[in-house]
């Protein structure tokens, strides 16, 4: 199975960059302000490509973190 970061990179047709994900610290602070711990593989996802909207909102919508 590939990875999100394959498969991302395959259907936009480029390499990813930081700029396409979220920093761990977003994540954090995310987590703390609904006051839970997502799971890894839901991170995995914002942290590699949470803010490409294609992305995030093509099948599945997957809110901002703010």
């Amino acid at each position: 199975m590939k990875n999100i970061i394959q498969t991302a990179e395959q259907l936009l047709g480029r390499k990813l960059t930081a700029n396409d994900g979220y920093t761990t610290d977003e994540i954090k602070q995310a987590e703390n302000m609904l006051g839970l711990t997502m799971p890894e593989a839901l991170k995995h996802f914002y942290l590699s490509v949470g803010k490409v909207e294609v992305l995030a909102s093509s099948f599945q919508r997957f809110l901002p973190l703010d």
